[in-house]
């Protein structure tokens, strides 16, 4: 009886584990792509003479030109990513997002020039040559992931 009771005990522990574990790999896959993508607007921006993308068109031109051989797909929704570009004044609290600035939802991604990541959160009012981008992870934590 107290054999299968302590078994039975590892199997809840288990079973509480396992979703948490699916999310941290889900949220793991969502950094990778936020990550590459990063490592695509640095070849734009190498390609064209220091300038990063700096409006929607340039956005455009970036995913059809750099980013259209590279899975974007959300590992829960099986969907594209979208990437978004976005304009807010002033900075964000910690753990927040700029004023003017939607939080995108699980499969989104948030643009912003002139602008740097402290931690979670953006802040505005950087160089022309400086981006952001940020997207809400499962969990509610915001992954912030800058050019600096």
């Amino acid at each position: 009886m107290i054999v299968l009771a302590i078994a039975g005990l590892i199997m809840l522990i288990v079973l509480i584990a396992i979703p948490q574990l699916q999310r941290n790999q889900r949220n793991t896959a969502r950094k990778n792509i936020v990550g590459r993508i990063k490592t695509e607007i640095d070849s734009y921006t190498g390609n064209n003479n220091g300038n990063i993308p700096a409006s929607a068109a340039d956005l455009t031109s970036l995913t059809t030109r750099y980013l259209s051989g590279v899975n974007l797909k959300d590992p829960s929704s099986c969907s594209n990513m979208s990437l978004t570009y976005t304009t807010g004044a002033g900075s964000a609290s910690p753990g927040s997002i700029p004023t003017g600035a939607a939080l995108p939802a699980i499969g989104g991604i948030n643009y912003q020039t002139s602008s740097t990541c402290n931690g979670e959160s953006v802040v505005t009012g950087g160089t022309a040559r400086q981006y952001a981008m940020w997207k809400q992870l499962e969990g509610g934590a915001i992954q912030c992931l800058d050019n600096q």
